[in-house]
């Protein structure tokens, strides 16, 4: 099954498109990280910090992170890595990004719910310590 297959069924999504995740930079994070996430529907990458860091009970880890710039800290990635295959998620203020690879080739897609948003945020972030994601 290939990467764009293994998109969640359930759900009904616009704007596919390919990206590459970094397995193991991703292995190497470490909570307060600053990193960034490609976004290829928008042509921007996002600034994530590290919030959190669990191993799954398969040996796996489950990341979560909030935007740089939010001072409320809500979670906008969950990210999961198992083995070679990350999943997951990026919610931003208008929608949500939902993602999956084999090894480091995958797919994301814009969930749809309703009506295709656009977002606009500032383009002056910090430099990010890592690249997770990218084109």
């Amino acid at each position: 099954m290939n990467a764009r297959k293994a998109l969640f069924d359930e759900h009904q999504y616009i704007s596919q498109a390919y990206i590459e995740f970094d397995i193991r930079r991703i292995k190497n994070l470490q909570a307060s990280d600053l990193v960034a996430f490609y976004v290829p529907q928008q042509k921007r990458s996002y600034m994530i910090v590290i919030e959190d860091i669990q191993q799954t009970k398969l040996g796996g880890l489950r990341i979560a992170g909030y935007f740089s710039d939010d001072a409320q800290r809500h979670i906008a990635l969950d990210l999961q890595l198992d083995g070679r295959s990350v999943s997951g998620r990026l919610q931003t203020t208008k929608g949500e990004y939902l993602f999956r690879s084999h090894a480091q080739y995958g797919w994301i897609a814009a969930q749809y719910e309703g009506k295709k948003q656009y977002l606009k945020y500032p383009e002056e972030f910090a430099k990010p310590k890592e690249v997770v994601a990218k084109k």
